[in-house]
């Protein structure tokens, strides 16, 4: 592009204005926007206090911390503390201007001498400046105490204010050092502000929440609210199959899908060029549909000629990005390697970003920072809107298979393990030893995922970072993440110390996996858009265009990249970009790459805003870094939400819910915090529960008293499979009253215990007006005492703590109704041995029933527990309770007592109870007139002069048995049975008999013997024969009930084979002789016979995954009986097809083949006709002779046709069906 030497010119400019928001500004307004409205608006005010400064002496010299803030790295300057953050602007206001005012300063005690940030440097170039060296540029740093960003930024509809505050000041000539301990923050607004609705994502108000000073005025906002998700495919005509097919996969995960071609935007939409007319486009969507997210896949590879030619439609395949002006001090190292312009980054970012033009000066280089822009603003939109991603194809194929590959991955999603593969290089000079660079940020982004991502490490100090390591750890683990850090090329990424790579553009022809996103920090590894005949496709490229594997989204750098080195690499550029991706992927979950870099972006802003609009090396970071891929590809399955109020006290439960998580799993629910002053991950184990056979998961936690008062908190859900989801968040409250035990009867001692208080403060603590104690806070405002409980009537309390300073914190204290609870047992008076015998137990409260818990329920003989009735204790009905016991048949007899013991608890009732009964125990069944009227299950009631008897019918059949039972008579429906000392009578409908042998008595006469439920008893034969035709009728009807079912089912016979790991089922009313045997992974043989002349019938049940598995349809399917086709007919039930055929019986041979109307070798012939022919599917010329089969007259026969002048026209007919081969098949 013409005018980059004049740019260049600048480069002084840029210098001074490096250090310019630094420079003095008037103090009551260090903000100013032009404003026609004179009327006074409306005044805020934030104060912003800090705590005590540590300083740190390290051998090269002085670090200062200040709890809450980072450490500022401008490169040359001090390393101070600064608070980064923004100011959410009110809606519908416009911002007049902002004063800060830095208070309560005082000087440090002695002289410093602090660290000096160091000089950002090429990932690979040697360490860089660093170390003591006093600054010469200025006298103070910062010369004031805090620092406005350019202009107000608007996110998503949010407006916001960038800001940082500067709570130390450093002379370093004199090597004072200021300490200002709080900052009066002023803004002036008027009515007017055209900003009032806001299209908020869980994400980007997660962002906000975190770093914004002012976090409450989010709610003031009016939001458009949807939980629907849109997907905007850009793409070129080529490409109008595969997007249709990949718009149906996204339909199918809950996406409202849109499709547009190129050709058309540039005919429909306005702009300067093709990438803005885009950029329109995506803009026109976001502002029609109210998507709570909108994804943005750029599907078609980026030509390299439009970096130098400018941006044409010559290439079918291409789908422009836009280079942004970004000239880094890379010595051009862009240029060498890639043979484009050095000082052009390629972004996609450019279509994302929507407020703005990127082109504020209009000078046609885009995205230029204030150093370069003529219009004195940074040009470029941080804040993404959308969520983009690009697929780098430049063939249907490519795209084909790409589809299908991310179809596979999103189907063992839910139920497959995601273990992290992190892969650390050396980056510059250090010890090989030494556990540094690249290792550390690999370390520092698994710490975002929790023990049930299992990390797999390979870093280069360690030696076991080798190309044939992460071949064999991604082909064994089959990693979901990947995580590298090192140097790179296009072709791949390096070791350090010996120059080799550890993967490169060949990986993918050795691996085979379900599929991964890639972070790789690493220059040039994503350059998508150099040109591939001259420089090949980039490493990102190689990993997204592998058809079994490798990546399904991979972030990779355009052009060089910049890190800092050695302590500081994480704080900033690539190091810290690297984990930022990773602690917003690890949030976003099931909301894919392309909102996690974005995100992670934005955090980036927010926190180096200042370095931002000064440093290309900062902005370079942020422009490379791109996606290749899906940018909506879930890491993971499954929603959670959590139900409860936001503002929650240390002890309070909530309750998670979960849905499509992994199956019958454990889940783990974390409260998880990210300190952004200390760049330090807390998780704390919160709570835990399982999901059930569908992943549905209902769970409760509890806030630990681990969590700090005035922190929010994201509460994460992981299952066992590592799918890792975002419930929600819950700030906890700032001050803290925690009661332990909360509750109880009486005066009782209560342990009290306070957090965020004054530090070193009185604080006193009363019950409605009562004073209970008082107690001091420490240095951290953390108090712990006891106090008795006054007497007060039963009832719910609020305790309140007070400190000097005002601040509150309430807590509920219980004090329960300790009433005796009431308990009545009804056990009878007499019961025998053998006996089935009921308890019953009811339980009172203050005169109501109450379903209290039986804690005891015990059966007492003398001094003795003689058994323990809790297991056999059901419910019945409100306070109602039965416990069944059989009384044993050698059961002593005498006095049994039941004693049981219950508790009630519900609000403040607190209860407790006990009762006993006793009973009497006798020996036998004489002298009852007893009738054994039913047996139910194992029971058996019998009616006596006593009343009702339940006996457990084994203990009754050796009663009888002892005493020598015989059936005597039947008198209509009953059996009478004789016992030596007594008669039963019996129901005939409940013996259940069974004849089992005749036998012949003493007296000659013939007897039965008959097997019943209660045992086994003689009776004479003419009374076995009136039961005999009593049951014969129903005997009948059961015998044609079976036979029927029998006919039904006999005469099938079943089978399955696998098929591409697959079942695939077999029915038929022929014997199956021989198979189902798969042939050749696509045919199953089976030899079957019959009856001739009858009807045999064939059932195929066919799942659709195996079709789609092999590369076949329905419509390809053939069947061949005794090598001739065989018609069938088949429906559609969803999932799988139903296949059925008929034929005449004999011995035959069936064919099924799923390919068979395919032509796999391209030879014109069809599979199934190949394989009646005797010809090889896979070979288009069987026997050699030059002559395709399809035109062959003797296809198996090498010598036929023969002589030269046949050979001569076999060679040139076989090119020209080739040719025609060739074209039909489109390769």
């Amino acid at each position: 592009m013409e005018g980059a030497c004049m740019k260049r010119g600048l480069a002084l400019m840029a210098l001074i204005l490096a250090l310019a928001l630094l420079l003095p500004v008037p103090p009551s307004a260090i903000y100013a926007k032009a404003s026609s409205s004179q009327a006074l608006g409306d005044v805020l005010t934030y104060e912003v206090a800090f705590q005590e400064p540590e300083v740190l002496e390290l051998a090269e010299g002085s670090l200062i911390e200040v709890s809450g803030c980072i450490q500022t790295l401008i490169p040359g300057l001090p390393i101070i503390p600064a608070k980064t953050a923004v100011i959410v602007l009110p809606p519908g206001k416009e911002l007049l201007n902002v004063s800060v005012q830095a208070l309560d300063g005082r000087e440090l005690p002695g002289t410093y001498e602090l660290l000096v940030a160091p000089q950002p440097r090429m990932l690979g170039l040697g360490p860089g400046a660093g170390g003591h060296a006093r600054p010469t540029a200025l006298d103070v740093f910062p010369e004031h105490p805090y620092h406005v960003g350019k202009g107000v930024k608007v996110w998503r509809g949010y407006r916001l204010l960038p800001l940082t505050l500067f709570p130390i000041q450093y002379d370093a000539y004199e090597g004072r050092v200021t300490f200002y301990r709080r900052f009066l923050i002023t803004l002036s607004l008027a009515d007017g502000g055209t900003y009032g609705h806001a299209r908020p994502s869980p994400a980007v108000l997660r962002a906000l929440r975190e770093l914004a000073i002012n976090p409450e005025v989010l709610g003031e906002y009016q939001v458009e609210a949807s939980s629907e998700k849109g997907y905007l495919i850009i793409t070129r005509p080529l490409f109008s199959s595969v997007a249709n097919q990949l718009g149906s996969l996204l339909l199918d995960e809950g996406y409202t899908v849109h499709i547009e071609y190129v050709d058309d935007i540039v005919a429909d939409y306005t702009g300067s060029d093709i990438p803005e007319k885009i950029r329109n486009c995506i803009k026109d969507y976001y502002n029609s549909y109210s998507y709570e997210d909108l994804y943005v896949l750029l599907l078609g590879d980026a030509d390299p000629d439009d970096a130098t030619s400018g941006y044409e439609l010559d290439k079918d395949w291409e789908v422009p990005t836009r280079y942004i002006y970004n000239p880094d001090p890379d010595n051009g190292y862009d240029n060498a390697y890639t043979g484009l312009p050095n000082d052009l980054t390629p972004s996609d970012f450019y279509y994302a970003g929507l407020d703005g033009t990127w082109d504020d000066d209009g000078d046609g280089y885009y995205g230029e920072g204030p150093s370069y822009s003529s219009a004195g603003v940074d040009e470029a939109d941080w804040l993404a809107e959308v969520w983009v991603g690009r697929l780098p194809v430049r063939t249907v194929e490519q795209a084909s298979l790409y589809v299908a590959k991310l179809d596979a991955y999103l189907d063992s999603l839910r139920n497959r393990d995601k273990p992290m593969l992190l892969l650390g290089a050396h980056l510059f000079d250090t010890d090989p030893s030494y556990y540094t660079d690249g290792a550390w940020a690999c370390d520092k982004s698994a710490t975002f995922y929790p023990p049930e991502v299992v990390k797999r490490r390979l870093y280069e100090n360690e030696g076991n970072l080798t190309y044939a390591n992460v071949v064999d750890e991604i082909n064994t683990q089959d990693p979901e993440f990947v995580c590298s850090a090192s140097h790179g090329s296009i072709g791949g990424l390096w070791l350090y110390w010996t120059s080799e790579t550890f993967a490169d553009t060949s990986t993918p022809s050795y691996v085979a996996n379900t599929g991964f996103i890639w972070y790789a920090m690493a220059c040039l590894s994503g350059a998508f858009d150099v040109d591939e005949d001259t420089k090949g496709a980039c490493f990102s490229e190689a990993m997204i265009r592998d058809d079994d594997g490798s990546s399904v989204a991979h972030i990779g750098a355009t052009r060089v990249s910049w890190g800092y080195v050695s302590n500081w690499f994480l704080n900033g550029l690539c190091g810290m970009h690297t984990w930022l991706f990773w602690y917003s992927l690890s949030r976003s979950g099931p909301e894919g790459p392309g909102k996690a870099l974005y995100i992670a972006n934005a955090y980036y802003y927010i926190i180096w805003q200042a370095n931002i609009e000064q440093y290309e090396y900062d902005r370079k970071v942020l422009l490379a870094q791109m996606l290749c891929g899906n940018p909506a590809l879930p890491a993971a399955r499954g929603t959670a939400t959590y139900n409860g109020p936001q503002d929650v006290r240390i002890g309070d439960e909530g309750v998670v819910e979960g849905w499509n998580l992994a199956t019958s799993s454990a889940v783990s629910i974390y409260l998880e915090r990210f300190h952004w002053d200390t760049y330090e991950h807390e998780r704390i184990l919160a709570g835990e529960g399982y999901t059930d056979i569908d992943g549905y998961l209902y769970a409760t936690f509890e806030v630990p008293e681990a969590v700090e008062p005035g922190a929010w908190y994201d509460i994460m859900v992981a299952d066992d499979r590592g799918n890792y989801i975002y419930a929600g968040s819950v700030h906890i409250q700032e001050c803290q009253l925690i009661l332990k035990p909360d509750r109880g009867h009486g005066n009782f001692v209560v342990n009290a215990t306070g957090l965020g208080f004054s530090p070193n403060a009185s604080v006193g603590l009363y019950l409605l007006n009562i004073h209970l104690a008082n107690f001091t806070t420490d240095d951290t405002g953390r108090f712990t005492g006891f106090f008795i409980v006054p007497s007060v009537n039963p009832g719910s309390y609020e305790v309140r703590a007070v400190d000097e300073d005002g601040h509150e914190a309430t807590r509920a204290l219980y004090v329960l109704d300790a009433t005796p609870l009431n308990v009545l047992i009804d056990v009878g008076s007499l019961h025998f041995r053998g006996e089935l015998v009921e308890f019953y137990i009811l339980t009172l409260h203050n005169g109501t029933r109450v379903d209290a818990d039986i804690t005891r329920a015990l059966l007492y003989k003398g001094d003795h527990v003689y058994a323990d009735l809790m297991g056999s204790l059901e419910h019945i009905a409100r306070g109602l309770f039965r416990a069944t016991y059989t009384i044993p048949a050698n059961a002593p007899m005498g006095t049994y007592v039941l004693l049981v013991e219950a508790h009630y608890k519900s609000g403040l009732v607190d209860a407790r109870g006990a009762s006993l009964k006793s009973f009497l125990v006798s020996s036998v069944l004489h002298s009852w007139n007893a009738t054994l009227s039913e047996i139910r299950s194992n029971v058996a009631t019998l009616i006596t002069d006593m009343g009702e008897v339940k006996m457990s019918l084994s203990e009754l059949r050796e009663m009888l048995e002892s005493v020598n039972a015989t059936l005597e008579a039947v008198k209509g429906d009953v059996a009478v049975i004789k016992a030596n000392t007594s008669t039963i009578l019996a129901k005939l409908d409940v013996l259940n008999a069974t004849l089992v042998t005749l036998i012949e008595d003493s007296k000659g006469e013939v007897l039965a013997s008959i097997e019943t439920a209660v045992g086994t008893l003689r009776a004479d034969l003419g009374t076995v024969l009136e039961l005999l035709d009593a049951i014969k009728s129903t005997l009948e009807g059961i015998a044609e009930d079976v036979s029927a079912i029998r006919v039904a089912i006999e005469g099938w016979t079943g089978s399955t084979a696998l098929v591409a790991g697959k079942a695939l089922l077999i029915l038929t009313t022929s014997e199956l002789e021989e198979g189902p045997d798969v042939l050749e992974g696509a045919m199953i043989r089976l030899l079957i016979s019959g009856p001739p002349g009858t009807e045999g019938q064939l059932v195929v049940v066919l799942q659709k995954a195996i079709l789609r598995a092999i590369g076949a349809s329905i419509s390809d399917v053939v069947m061949l009986l005794d090598m001739e086709l065989l018609e069938f007919t088949w429906s559609d039930k969803g999932t799988y097809y139903v296949l059925r055929a008929s034929y005449l019986h004999s011995a035959h041979e069936l064919l099924i083949h799923l390919r068979g109307r395919l032509d796999d070798d391209g030879d014109g012939l069809a599979n199934w006709e190949e394989l009646v022919r005797g010809l090889d599917p896979r070979n288009p010329d069987t026997d050699g002779d030059l002559w395709p089969d399809a035109v062959d007259p003797c296809p198996k026969d090498p010598t036929m046709p023969n002589g030269p002048a046949g050979a001569a026209v076999g060679v040139a007919l076989a090119v020209l069906v080739a040719v025609f081969i060739r074209r039909r098949t489109g390769h």
